[in-house]
């Protein structure tokens, strides 16, 4: 993914035009170092212009990266690259204060219960594995789980 000041258009035109590729950028190499390309589905974005602290998380990832198969159950690979080690561990506590809280809601509780979070340096690490019966139980809930999700726990 690509995201830029000038907007999505500018960047759309700067690859195109030859001047930059997302293979020459080491950033996006490292991320994608990160995820399994063998997966259902893998990516990674990186934001060259990040928006201000203060959010949800205290402060704002730089870039993401995950990798998601789903045979039998769907295992997820979620991580959050932030500038430094010492925002990532804050971030990480916040995070995990979140998902402490949501594993309390009667109605999102047992899907957050197979979700770890850790920290690799500069990146937060979210795995979350859901059986076959969850995920479907999600789909056909979708009505109650998505203003979770929206609106927080």
């Amino acid at each position: 993914s690509v995201c830029g000041a000038g907007g999505p258009a500018a960047r759309f035109e700067e690859l195109v035009s030859g001047q930059r590729v997302l293979r020459d950028s080491a950033a996006m190499a490292a991320l994608l170092a990160k995820t399994d390309g063998t997966e259902t589905t893998w990516g990674a974005f990186v934001d060259p212009s990040p928006g201000p602290s203060g959010g949800a998380l205290g402060a704002s990832p730089e870039s993401l990266f995950w990798s998601i198969e789903y045979v039998d159950e769907l295992k997820g690979r979620l991580g959050l690259r932030f500038a430094d080690a010492d925002a990532a561990n804050q971030a990480r506590e916040k995070l995990a204060d979140v998902i402490k809280r949501g594993r309390a809601n009667p109605i999102a509780g047992g899907y957050l219960s197979n979700v770890s979070i850790a920290t690799e340096g500069s990146d937060i690490v979210v795995l979350l594995t859901l059986t076959q019966a969850e995920v479907l139980e999600l789909a056909a809930g979708a009505d109650k789980i998505l203003p979770l999700l929206i609106f927080g726990l």
